[in-house]
């Protein structure tokens, strides 16, 4: 009976520390809120779409040791390169990362933090508030 009644104090105080260790991400707009129900790896930009992974259109490329990410059509006229500091491996944490983005017309390129705001089904989740921009990258 004390073996049994020990065993569920170790479980109890075990569910406690992991749920209290667990970082919680703050929903604070809409556009974040939206990004963070995407599930597919690539850009989404003020709550839409910008460039998304469809293997039969796009090549994705990912160098772990380099920490960056290329995803490009097959002409490279749409494409994205992610250059991070560093490999996010927690929820909540910040990296700087260097973007360059062309879709259309339309090409940017800049420098910014994104925090780590969700790791699951073999992806990450990444977010900038200021910009509203969001990238799904696999885990390596």
């Amino acid at each position: 009976m004390k073996r049994t009644f020990n065993i569920i104090i170790i479980a109890a105080v075990a569910l406690f520390v992991e749920v209290s260790c667990r970082r919680i991400v703050e929903i604070d707009s809409v556009e974040k809120g939206i990004f963070m129900d995407e599930t597919e790896i690539g850009c989404y930009k003020d709550g839409h779409d910008y460039l998304v992974y469809d293997p039969l259109l796009h090549q994705l490329a990912l160098n772990p040791k380099r920490h960056t990410l290329r995803l490009q059509t097959d002409n490279q006229m749409e494409f994205y390169h992610i250059d991070m500091e560093s490999y996010p491996r927690t929820v909540g944490v910040t990296i700087l990362a260097d973007i360059h983005m062309m879709a259309g017309r339309e090409s940017m390129e800049f420098t910014m933090a994104f925090e780590c705001s969700k790791m699951e089904s073999g992806k990450i989740w990444l977010w900038n508030k200021e910009s509203k921009l969001g990238v799904i990258i696999p885990i390596h």
